[in-house]
């Protein structure tokens, strides 16, 4: 199972699980599904004296670079949001979505035609957007879940102890670990 952190914002202490990248790619799969491009052949222009018929490509048309642009943002958001719906919790998540219910759902209204509404999938993700994250946190609390935060010095620690013994047997990986002091260097010899 994978480790757990707490985030804590300035009313809630909240709960991240980071997700396996085959469930981050799922999600990516589905949201993709959910917004489609779009079609490119009314964008398309035929190309004149051209062999074949050839057509223009479509991101030559400022209107479909414009619409595929907004398309790929609400997608984008979209992913954030079903990860955070996911892998973000908090002790009486149910209460806070309650106690917030009116406010998240004045800010769903609000932002109901721009891409940003993408971001609130449910319920939960409206009440953290418009109640207690901002986009910093948003960003954090993404790096958090897909694992893309630096590792702390103990966590180096904690990977690397594992190959110590290895590298102290030598060549010979049948050779007995040297029993020795923690944090004790071996003597060498002179």
């Amino acid at each position: 199972m994978p480790t757990q952190a707490v985030y804590r914002t300035a009313t809630l202490d909240l709960t991240v699980t980071p997700i396996q990248p085959i469930v981050y790619e799922a999600v990516v799969a589905r949201v993709t599904a959910d917004y489609p491009l779009p079609d490119p052949t009314p964008f398309q222009r035929p190309i004149p004296d051209a062999y074949g018929g050839l057509m223009t490509p479509p991101e030559d048309d400022p209107e479909y670079v414009r619409l595929r642009a907004g398309v790929m943002a609400r997608r984008q958001l979209a992913v954030v949001g079903h990860l955070m719906d996911m892998a973000v919790s908090c002790e009486g998540r149910a209460e806070v979505i309650t106690q917030h219910a009116q406010l998240a759902g004045a800010y769903r209204a609000f932002i109901a035609d721009l891409p940003n509404a993408a971001l609130c999938v449910s319920d939960w993700v409206a009440v953290l957007v418009a109640v207690v994250l901002s986009p910093a946190d948003i960003n954090e609390l993404t790096n958090i879940i897909l694992r893309k935060t630096p590792l702390t010095e103990a966590e180096v620690t904690d990977g690397t102890a594992m190959f110590r013994a290895v590298a102290l047997r030598g060549a010979r990986p049948d050779q007995p670990r040297p029993a020795r002091a923690q944090g004790v260097k071996p003597e060498v010899a002179s």
